[in-house]
Order: structure tokens, then C-alpha cells, then sequence
């Protein structure tokens, strides 16, 4: 009889032994990872993969699934009782308890960090909807013919930023992008220069102080708001993905052989915190204690940042079928 061997990821749980004040757990989930969200009480992680959306409880050790779409963005509300995902044709809010979904959008959204606000793209123009509070969704103005490739919206849901090919300013027949960043309130439109380089991602800090991105060429931006002051890191040879730390202090991202450098706003230094093959997600947990890394090898680590130690790795298990 034949014999396949099948590279199949199965769901594994390793509990992390902390303080009792910051407990916390990492998870690897099915398939390729999409996205993160931390929990407000940074006991929970939910994880979105191409199979679907998995929660960790840190406090039973349990697994649950959530739901079996694979999502593009996702984040808890505000007393973590409920979890905004967004698919390719809906915003949904599915009941953390009892399981129950409700439907908030018939069209995808991107979703703050807080689940405070999410913003979707309506052909050249873009809305902010504002999940918490219920006030009316803003229409921004549109600033260009075609839509945006990245969209993200701060926490606090006051500024929006949108990735944009700069089809009129080309050059050697390539087109360059650029970014717009809207003042939501004061309906303000600026465009921020990025040297004519392609935009790799781009990230909002949680205490929307800061707007983060990463380039094509491997340089990264950091701009602070609303001044819009700008640091511009070169040959950083950055990749994937990037994130702030809650208090908008330090800035982490993926370089492209496998390191994780740290960006301290305080010392200005720029350290490597550890590596991380093919990363393509970063996420702290709401408390800053912890960050998770997710590889395009399907491997999860979680880091302490405390000792910039990962004190857990999961990785995919070959298995024979």
C-alpha cells in the first residue's frame, strides 16, 4: 500500500509560566497566519489563519473557534466581550460567551487596534464607522482615481492613512506610491512624502501618536502626529510586517534575513531583539509585556520583552497519513 506524507499544521498549546499579574499564553492555529489581537485583559489571543479564527484562553488552556472564514483584520471591542472581524465581504461581531454573530457590514473593513472604529474603502472614497461610540460614519474625500492598497485606522479612530500607487509620477515605466493621511474631525487631507519607494505595510501606534511604515527598499518611516515629524531609517532592510509598542515608544519589524530589530524612541538605539524567518505578523499585547511573531512557515513565537528573550516557539508538525 502507498504511503503520502502530508505537511498538515495541527493546533498546539503551550502555556507560559509568568507572573501571575501579566499571565499570558501562545498559540500556533491552522494554516497560514493572518492576523493578531490581544484581549484588553491580555488573557486571550485571537488569531486569524486561513482556516479560520482561533481563541486561546490563557486562564483554562482552552481552544475555541471561533469562526471558520478567514479574516483580514480583527479586533476585540472595547470590554473584550465581543471580536470584530472583518472578511472579504463583511464586517461581522461574533458574541466571545454564547458564539452569536451579528452582521455590521455587508463590505470589508479595516479595524482599529480598540475595535473602536473601522474604515472601508467605497470605490475612490473612504468611510469611517465608529463600532463603539454609534456615532455616524465620515465620509473622507477622495484623493485619487483609483482606490487605496493598505488602509489603516488609528485607534481612537481620529486619523486614517491610505496607501496609494502614484500612477502620474512614474518612473522607468515603474509606478511609485505614496500615502495620504486624513485629520478625520478636521476633514484635512496631507500627503506624506516616501522618497519615491514602494509601501510594504504601514501601522498606526495603539496610543495613535505615531504612524509607522515600512518600504519596498527596506527603509522604515516614523512619523509623529499631528505634527507629522518624520524619522526615516535607511538600509534597515526591513520586511513584512511592523508594530508599536502600546505607549508608542518602541517600534519593531522583520528585516529580510530573519532578524527582529527594536527601535527604542527613548535611547534612540536600535537593537535586534531576536529572529524570525519569513515574518509576516507582529503583534504586543495591550499591557506591552509581550509581543508574538508569526512566520509564512506557519511558526508563532512569543517574546518577553522584559529579557527580549522568545520564551515559547510553536512550530507546524509533519505528520504521516
Amino acid at each position: 500500500m502507498c504511503r503520502k506524507l502530508a505537511f498538515i499544521v495541527v493546533l498546539l498549546a503551550v502555556t507560559v509560566i509568568i507572573p501571575e499579574h501579566a499571565s499570558q499564553a501562545a498559540v500556533i492555529g491552522r494554516g497560514s497566519m493572518a492576523e493578531f489581537a490581544w484581549s484588553p485583559d491580555n488573557h486571550s489571543l485571537a488569531i486569524a489563519t486561513a482556516f479560520g479564527i482561533w481563541l486561546y484562553d490563557a486562564t483554562s488552556g482552552s481552544f475555541q473557534l471561533l469562526a471558520e472564514e478567514s479574516a483580514s483584520s480583527l479586533a476585540f471591542n472595547i470590554d473584550g466581550s465581543e471580536l470584530y472581524f472583518s472578511t472579504l465581504n463583511a464586517l461581522q461581531a461574533i458574541d466571545i460567551q454564547s458564539g452569536e454573530r451579528r452582521v455590521i457590514s455587508t463590505t470589508a473593513f479595516q479595524i482599529s487596534g480598540t475595535g473602536a472604529a473601522a474604515v472601508t474603502t467605497l470605490d475612490e472614497t473612504l468611510e469611517v464607522w465608529y463600532l463603539e461610540s454609534g456615532d455616524p460614519p465620515v465620509t473622507l474625500s477622495a484623493v485619487a482615481e483609483s482606490a487605496p492598497f493598505i488602509t489603516r485606522i488609528s485607534a481612537d479612530g481620529a486619523w486614517v492613512a491610505g496607501a496609494y500607487h502614484d500612477f502620474e509620477n512614474m518612473e522607468n515605466s515603474q509606478f511609485l506610491d505614496i500615502i495620504f493621511f486624513w485629520d478625520v474631525k478636521q476633514q484635512q487631507t496631507i500627503p506624506l512624502p516616501v522618497y519615491n519607494d514602494r509601501i510594504w505595510n504601514i501601522t498606526f501606534s495603539p496610543d495613535s501618536a505615531r504612524l509607522g511604515a515600512i518600504m519596498w527598499s527596506g527603509d522604515v518611516y516614523w512619523w509623529d502626529l499631528p505634527t507629522l515629524a518624520e524619522r526615516h531609517f535607511t538600509e534597515m532592510r526591513a520586511f513584512g510586517d511592523l508594530a508599536f509598542s502600546p505607549d508608542g515608544t518602541l517600534l519593531v519589524f522583520g528585516t529580510s534575513n530573519g532578524d527582529i530589530r527594536l527601535w527604542n524612541s527613548h535611547d534612540e538605539k536600535m537593537t535586534v531583539l531576536g529572529s524570525h524567518l519569513q515574518l509576516d505578523g507582529l503583534a504586543f499585547s495591550r499591557d506591552g509585556q509581550f509581543l508574538a511573531s508569526s512566520g509564512r512557515d506557519g511558526t508563532v513565537k512569543l517574546w518577553d520583552m522584559s529579557t527580549s528573550e522568545a520564551i515559547v516557539t510553536l512550530e507546524p508538525r509533519r505528520q504521516e497519513e
